[in-house]
């Protein structure tokens, strides 16, 4: 249904409290092509942060910040870098990343994970979030151009 406009946004919205976790998080991507302030997604996006998938809750949360710097979208970003499954964190710093230069609004949650991410009890995204610090903070500081997401 993604790029076909409002003629499906019905069904994604509706999708977006599908049961199944999978099924709300690719209606969450759908939604990133409809008009933001088409009646209802913000609206729903700003409940998905409370969705008790992560994928589904980082997803909104990255939507949500992008249009309209929602405080509450900041913290769950945040709240996923302070998670101890690397590949939460991972996740959730890879949509830290893709807020572009609205990534400088986390700097702070970046340095503190910066101080931890290597004692991580699981191992398997540890390349990944060091990539992901690296990326943002020479995003940050002008280094290079921003980079479509090639996570």
């Amino acid at each position: 249904m993604t790029g076909r406009g409002q003629a499906v946004l019905q069904q994604q919205l509706a999708a977006s409290q599908d049961p199944e976790p999978m099924v709300r998080y690719w209606a969450v991507i759908g939604l990133q092509s409809q008009n933001w302030r088409s009646k209802g997604i913000q609206d729903q996006l700003v409940k998905l942060l409370d969705d008790p998938a992560p994928y589904v809750r980082y997803e909104a949360a990255k939507l949500c910040y992008t249009h309209s710097k929602h405080q509450k979208a900041k913290d769950v970003l945040i709240a996923g870098t302070r998670q101890t499954h690397s590949i939460l964190v991972n996740t959730a710093m890879r949509k830290i990343r893709q807020l572009n230069e609205d990534a400088a609004d986390f700097t702070q949650a970046i340095s503190q994970l910066k101080e931890r991410y290597q004692d991580l009890e699981d191992k398997k995204k540890i390349y990944e979030i060091g990539a992901s610090i690296t990326s943002i903070e020479n995003l940050l500081t002008g280094k290079y151009a921003d980079p479509v997401d090639a996570f």
